[in-house]
């Protein structure tokens, strides 16, 4: 009977001992799971960082860009910032449906990411498909700690302009300036929207403050010239055709001024 008894003890203990090493040994597999994730995650940052030093103009310097945003998303495929930067690349690539599907995947992981929304939306509007590009520029809008609001009210403007819808470009135009007082582009945005709704007078102060702002402007002298041709004021719109020529002398812009300026050479 002490013989049993002691076994009995021993097997209390050696149970007990196995539940601790158990537990130990879940312990271990969590920390190495959660050492994993740590080293995920910034392996995923690393290559973020690099795809971002490599983005530019330059073809080779693009593709090592995309390059480095997919193995950030191999290493943590919730990465957010490595799907949205994805989506521009291969926007610039002018693969417009797999940045769609970028721009998507950073608003499943984040429905509030605005920045994603407005890109979005300008995916959309190249494809052709304005209902959608108009939802996804209000949705950026909807987030109330966006602090680039401006971005997607110009895309709103610049679209209705295209879609002549006048009034509601004015309206998108004038939302940018509540929010960033100097931007030349809403200005010239106005202008636009009033000169093409016949309101010349309008065109030309919003133009004039365009340029106000950025002087060397070219668009915005460019329409100031136009403007004052429609209202017959040649000497004024010499003046801004021969600062296209000095902006610009090889665009298009600075063709149509060379022949302006030829019919109405400068006193």
């Amino acid at each position: 009977m002490k013989y049993m008894k002691y076994t009995v003890k021993h097997m209390r203990f050696d149970l007990s001992s196995a539940k601790w090493f158990v537990i130990f040994v879940g312990l271990l597999a969590s920390c190495a799971t959660g050492t994993a994730r740590v080293s995920n995650e910034q392996e995923a940052e690393a290559a973020y960082k690099y795809g971002i030093a490599y983005l530019g103009s330059n073809p080779l310097r693009l593709q090592n860009a995309y390059i480095e945003f997919q193995k950030a998303i191999e290493a943590n495929p919730r990465h957010k910032d490595a799907h949205y930067a994805l989506g521009h690349v291969q926007f610039q690539q002018e693969d417009y449906p797999a940045a769609a599907r970028s721009f998507l995947r950073a608003i499943e992981i984040d429905a509030d990411f605005s920045d994603a929304h407005n890109h979005l939306g300008k995916v959309y509007e190249v494809m052709g498909n304005t209902e959608k590009a108009v939802a996804e520029y209000h949705k950026a809008l909807e987030n109330p700690k966006y602090d680039a609001a401006q971005k997607p009210h110009l895309n709103l403007g610049l679209l209705y302009l295209r879609e002549k819808a006048y009034d509601r470009a004015l309206q998108a135009f004038r939302s940018v300036l509540r929010i960033a007082p100097q931007h030349a582009v809403a200005y010239n945005g106005i202008g636009q929207s009033h000169f093409y709704a016949h309101n010349t007078r309008e065109a030309i102060a919003a133009y004039k403050e365009a340029i106000r702002i950025a002087p060397d402007y070219l668009d915005a002298h460019h329409n100031l010239a136009i403007a004052y041709v429609q209202q017959e004021r040649y000497d004024l719109a010499a003046e801004e055709y021969q600062r296209v020529l000095s902006l610009a002398p090889e665009s298009g812009a600075a063709m149509e001024a060379k022949r302006f300026l030829e019919m109405h050479p400068p006193r």
